[in-house]
């Protein structure tokens, strides 16, 4: 049996004779009787299924790297004074590796009670951590991704990242629009395609 997806209802159609699961039914019987209703329905098998699957697991760990870098970024602001200004300065990346080395504090430790500066060095490296294993699980899920369409659909490779370049007239010009952030994802997405080392 062939299941097609019906997406959109004729809103003209639904104010004239009324909302109801039988109308619906009907309209959705007639788009699929008059070819209108042609979109496949999801067979959640095959290549596309790991696709979503990916997708799935990339969009998952970027927000929890995101949740990660505003914890991190909470605590620096509320450290102590004299390790704000042992980090001050530090770009982003150097920053995430000095906080990494954190979470050894052995050479921290006093003896005694644990101090507030203390807790806030392991809080540290432990957010930098995690947020360096939820980048290297970005930059696999990415590469996965990436052999996967250019395996089987390369043209989709522009879509993959959100561009998709949509036609728009106002009467005198034709102009494409892209997907807001578009362009940051077209230069993740060739930076990863170049061969070479990767910082």
């Amino acid at each position: 049996m062939d299941v097609f997806d019906v997406n959109w209802m004729d809103r003209a159609d639904r104010r004239r004779r009324g909302k109801s699961d039988p109308l619906d039914a009907q309209n959705a019987a007639r788009a699929v009787l008059s070819g209108r209703a042609c979109a496949r329905a999801k067979s959640g098998d095959g290549s596309v299924q790991i696709a979503r699957m990916y997708k799935l697991t990339r969009a998952s760990a970027v927000k929890a790297r995101s949740q990660a870098i505003n914890q991190l970024k909470a605590v620096f602001v509320t450290a102590d004074p004299a390790l704000r200004e042992e980090l001050a300065g530090l770009g982003n990346a150097e920053l995430l590796r000095t906080c990494a080395r954190f979470t050894d504090v052995s050479s921290h430790e006093g003896a005694g009670e644990e101090s507030v500066l203390q807790a806030n060095w392991i809080t540290l490296g432990l957010l930098a951590d995690r947020i360096g294993r939820l980048s290297e699980q970005i930059r696999d899920v990415d590469a996965r991704l990436t052999r996967r369409v250019e395996g089987h659909a390369p043209q989709l490779l522009a879509a993959l990242c959100g561009v998709s370049p949509v036609e728009r007239s106002s009467g005198r010009r034709q102009v494409r629009c892209l997907k807001r952030y578009a362009a940051r994802e077209v230069f993740h997405l060739v930076k990863q395609l170049q061969p070479g080392p990767r910082s």
